[in-house]
């Protein structure tokens, strides 16, 4: 049943850079497929390329300048107070629940959330009266900064210039450590919100995420982004590192059909 009370304030913005422009389409193609009512204005971080898609509202930040410099440029420029925050190699696989989520943004908002890790359920956490949340602590570390809500001020807290994604992810737990209530996670009995596939990792398409691609008639071109073999062996390792040089002298320029969809801007997607 929907609620009948007043729709919560939100945005959702999806962390990404040009060198991965090519996820966009596939990114924006499950996004869309899976929350086609979405009520809320969607962002995308990007560089100089902006995503060609009336429904998304690219914001440009510039040359990259590691992953804390380009979140808070980028989110200087959203104009809410809650955000929801998602990655661009996390594919949605299952309809998102935009009422059971609502709800959950109002309790977080009474709560004067600052941080909802949406993916992680449990018992491991004092739970907060009238809610399904459960408060994040030094014990269990139930926080990071994919699939979260956010409070815009705590996230621009975090996103210090010059420090990469994983400095950033260190920040936000040493808050926790120093003694933050206002993080948390969801209650075990609380229903499922976000339901994806992880596509890339370390530079690289996964199995997983090309099988996934593949089975939707979507076939990624593996001479941009390749997918090596998996594992910690010495020659997997060799054959991934020669990729990466490989990739990083291309400079990640997206081919094909995706240059239909990704365009350099002069003016205001």
């Amino acid at each position: 049943m929907q609620s009948s009370s007043p729709l919560p304030s939100c945005a959702v913005v999806i962390s990404s850079c040009d060198a991965y422009s090519d996820l966009w389409p596939y990114f924006f193609h499950f996004f869309f497929k899976h929350w086609s009512s979405v009520p809320h204005p969607v962002y995308l971080i990007a560089n100089d390329l902006c995503y060609a898609d009336e429904r998304v509202r690219t914001i440009k930040v510039g040359p990259d300048a590691q992953w804390g410099s380009n979140t808070k440029k980028a989110l200087e420029q959203v104009p809410a107070e809650t955000v929801l925050f998602l990655l661009d190699d996390f594919f949605f696989c299952d309809d998102f629940p935009e009422d059971v989520f609502h709800e959950t943004l109002r309790q977080f908002q009474k709560a004067n959330g600052k941080c909802l890790e949406l993916r992680t359920h449990g018992i491991n956490g004092p739970a907060v009266d009238g809610t399904r949340l459960r408060l994040a602590t030094p014990e269990n570390l139930y926080t990071g900064l994919n699939s979260n809500l956010w409070s815009k001020e705590q996230l621009l807290s975090i996103s210090e210039p010059g420090k990469n994604i994983w400095q950033c992810e260190s920040l936000l737990r040493n808050q926790l450590r120093e003694g933050e209530k206002h993080f948390f996670f969801l209650d075990q009995e609380a229903p499922k919100h976000i339901f994806f596939v992880e596509g890339v990792r370390g530079r690289f398409w996964k199995p997983e995420g090309v099988a996934f691609l593949k089975s939707h008639g979507l076939t990624p071109d593996l001479r941009r982004r390749p997918c090596p073999p998996q594992g910690q062996g010495f020659i997997q390792k060799l054959i991934r590192s020669v990729q990466k040089r490989r990739m990083s002298r291309q400079g990640f320029q997206p081919p094909g059909f995706r240059q239909a969809q990704t365009t350099p801007c002069a003016a205001e997607c």
